[in-house]
């Protein structure tokens, strides 16, 4: 086997495959028929944005100071281990920091040419949690997603 070379031919023939078919079939489909993976991308376009805080709000500043201010304790379930307690605020300050940079997305927002938007937040500062359930361990464990927990996303988000 020559330098360079990939170890598995038949690895090498699906994919020279897949991409004769996405180069050829897909856009013939969606031209034709108005159907299939490449539908959207040819007739509504897909258009994507990735924000930072300062390009969403000019009130970022005053978010960012609020949210060092926030008690993060009181955001995780009681009796919540110290080291945890640590690791949560060491995410909080080093997502702060990325809060302040005009280069670090905070949001995601996606318009795929129809009538909605979506809008992902990127870097929540909210963590949610997963407990057993001590009354009868043969139960589901309790899930608490912890969405929009902290101040803050929801500030960013809305």
């Amino acid at each position: 086997m020559q330098a360079g070379q990939p170890s598995n031919c038949r690895h090498t023939r699906a994919i020279a495959q897949v991409s004769r078919f996405v180069t050829s079939e897909y856009p013939q489909l969606a031209n034709t028929e108005s159907a299939g993976p490449m539908t959207i991308p040819y007739f509504g376009g897909s258009s994507f944005a990735f924000l930072p805080l300062q390009n969403i709000t000019s009130n970022y500043q005053a978010i960012i100071a609020s949210a060092s201010l926030t008690n993060t304790t009181s955001l995780l379930p009681p009796n919540t281990d110290h080291t945890l307690l640590s690791g949560y605020q060491a995410q909080i300050d080093i997502l702060l920091d990325l809060y302040k940079s005009p280069h670090a997305a905070v949001e995601e927002i996606a318009w795929e040419g129809g009538n909605t938007v979506c809008v992902a937040m990127i870097r929540p500062l909210s963590r949610g949690s997963i407990l057993i359930n001590t009354t009868d361990p043969t139960k589901p464990p309790v899930l608490d997603f912890g969405t929009f927990s902290h101040q803050t996303d929801l500030e960013v988000a809305t």
